[in-house]
């Protein structure tokens, strides 16, 4: 017997209010969700002094991003399927469980799987957005697809400078209990707002499990294959041989997915010319733009006789892009409302354009905190309304049914391409370095390194564009309400 849509919550649907108290609810719960996102980056250095493994300290950003990916992938289409606010609830509680996982790690091995438990936090904001066509009327739907992206970004600066501020005055081990308790928060309240029963289609045959298991080791695999590269060398037959058999798991799960009937990630949506068009758009964004943070924050830590650094303290960096954050939750809602007035095509180019503009001035000059200021913000104004233009289009161009399933498959290629674009990022830091003694420790990214970085960077933000200018002029129209 199928299960019923939702159509109820606990709160009077028939109030005027009640979009908006949904809406307050969904962001509180992406606000807790989106904190876990950033709050390690202000750490890393001191991670770095307490576990001396570059490599492994790195996995502290690329496994929360590989889980990010996983959960998105699978736990979207679950909230399709047996009820968004149910799985929304679940993720939380699994986030926090992440979260006390890695504030109490005896090594660097458990903190790495407490922070990929943490990714289950990636599926929360696909969830969100269908729970916001479900619950919200039409015209309002662009706006708070906006203020939900913009929700990400605050969440995120949060998240940056409440580490650093840890860091600097308590232990790093704070940062992992006050994202604990703030993902139980997220929780009780998305459990006491929208019902967890009677929601969601139940699929049709066997829940397609092997789809979901299949996705991750290939994933990794890649990821893996790309810091060992760094490792072995890049021609190593052990690099290679990793490489090769990732790329033949991803094929294998491809070709499973496609000829299953239900299928947990239906790549099928790709099909649809918007769908891809958004999605290498922001993909493109996640490896190249999103990773502005760790430049930022190593060049304003790095000491100063490094002729690069700034030589200031975690604090001071989060503090230098927390303002960058904040100004980007306005820019979700504006990329939103400029969705609705031009169209998705011009409101994306227009994102890129932005966003690819700072990244070229960060490249010319990075000299001084102020310049860091302002063109981090330039740069994530641009990001925060590619976040909004993106999930619009997505949102407006997939089955209703499948909506979550689509914004979490824009979860799973963003946390991929920002995962990979990390680790690129990072290897291009450690392949050019100074340290005070030949040979000595530590060594810090030169400035050719620091350039290259953002040359790639740059590169990215320009396919972005591209990708842009090919989506057609009427994406993501507003559609009017359902009679």
């Amino acid at each position: 017997m199928a299960w019923q849509a939702d159509k109820e919550s606990r709160v009077d649907r028939s109030s005027k209010w009640f979009p908006y108290l949904a809406l307050t609810a969904l962001v509180l719960a992406e606000l807790s969700a989106s904190y876990e996102t950033s709050m390690v980056f202000a750490a890393l250095p001191t991670l770095l002094r307490e576990f001396p493994d570059p490599i492994g300290v790195s996995w502290l950003v690329t496994g929360y991003l590989v889980g990010s990916a996983a959960f998105a992938a699978v736990c979207a289409r679950l909230g399709d399927l047996y009820g968004r606010a149910r799985i929304l609830v679940i993720m939380l509680m699994l986030s926090a469980i992440g979260s006390a996982m890695a504030a109490w790690a005896p090594t660097l091995a458990w903190l790495i799987a407490g922070r990929a438990l943490q990714g289950s936090a990636g599926a929360v904001l696909p969830l969100c957005f269908g729970l916001a066509r479900l619950h919200l009327p039409a015209p309002m739907l662009p706006i708070a697809i906006g203020v939900l992206a913009g929700t990400a970004s605050l969440g995120a600066g949060l998240g940056f400078l409440a580490g650093a501020i840890i860091v600097d005055h308590i232990s790093w081990r704070w940062m992992f209990t006050l994202s604990f308790g703030l993902a139980l928060a997220g929780a009780a309240i998305a459990a006491c707002f929208f019902p967890l029963r009677g929601a969601g289609a139940r699929p049709q045959g066997d829940l397609d499990v092997l789809g979901g298991i299949l996705f991750v080791p290939g994933v990794v695999g890649i990821l893996l294959a790309a810091t060992d590269a760094f490792r072995w060398g890049v021609l190593d037959p052990r690099s290679l041989a990793l490489g090769v058999a990732a790329l033949g798991v991803l094929a294998l799960w491809a070709r499973y997915e496609l000829r299953h009937p239900a299928p947990l990630i239906d790549i099928r949506l790709l099909a649809r010319r918007e769908i891809l068009l958004a999605n290498g758009v922001f993909s493109m964004c996640a490896f190249g733009a999103m990773q502005t943070t760790i430049i930022v924050t190593m060049l304003v830590q790095q000491p100063t006789w490094t002729l690069v650094g700034l030589g200031a303290t975690a604090t001071a960096a989060a503090l230098v892009k927390f303002p960058a954050y904040a100004v980007g939750t306005v820019g979700s809602p504006f990329g939103g409302l400029l969705t609705s007035r031009i169209g998705g095509r011009g409101a994306a180019i227009w994102s890129a354009s932005i966003m690819t503009g700072g990244l070229l001035a960060l490249l010319a000059d990075h000299s001084s905190i102020a310049i860091l200021l302002a063109f981090g913000i330039v740069i994530q104004i641009g990001i925060s309304m590619l976040y909004a233009t993106v999930g619009n289009i997505i949102v407006l161009a997939a089955p209703t049914d499948r909506t979550s399933e689509a914004a979490g498959l824009s979860s799973v290629l963003r946390a991929i391409f920002q995962a990979i674009g990390s680790q690129v990022v990072l290897l291009t830091l450690a392949s050019s370095t100074i340290a005070l003694e030949a040979g000595g420790s530590p060594a810090y990214p030169d400035g050719r390194a620091y350039a290259l970085a953002l040359i790639i960077m740059a590169a990215a933000g320009v396919a972005a564009i591209a990708m842009a200018a090919a989506l057609k002029k009427e994406a993501a129209a507003p559609r009017p309400a359902a009679a």
